[in-house]
């Protein structure tokens, strides 16, 4: 499901005008869900239309952004760490596939980097 996150520390979206610009977008599909599921709650819209708003917000995620986060990061030599374990691992292992045959699991990894406060991390000089 779409939600709205706030990192105690953001990232650094104006120094990747891609990623900012995938970012905007994804805000604004979420946004959309957020609008849809208060028409629902309101009778004013069906739950189908609700739940289609939903779809396309994951497939973004899954698609176009985590796409132009695979392109920006790849074989750039980083480390990247799980925010749980506090594991570090080299992104370009860790997403060693080509994107088209990455997992939905591993789309969702991708967006998590710049996206979400619970997730894989980049190194701290790409955050604020």
């Amino acid at each position: 499901m779409c939600r709205k996150y706030v990192f105690d520390k953001k990232f650094k979206f104006d120094e990747f005008p891609k990623l900012l610009e995938c970012h905007n977008d994804f805000q604004n599909l979420i946004n959309n869900a957020y609008d849809m599921e208060e028409q629902y709650n309101n009778g004013n819209a069906s739950k189908s239309d609700w739940m289609k708003k939903l779809d396309k917000c994951d497939n973004y995620r899954h698609s176009v952004f985590a796409e132009a986060i695979y392109s920006e990061f790849k074989g750039k030599n980083l480390t990247i760490k799980d925010w749980k374990t506090k594991e570090e691992y080299s992104f370009d292992e860790k997403f060693a596939k080509e994107f088209k045959d990455l997992s939905q699991s591993e789309k969702g990894q991708l967006t998590s980097l710049v996206e979400i406060k619970y997730g894989w991390k980049l190194p701290r000089r790409f955050y604020k």
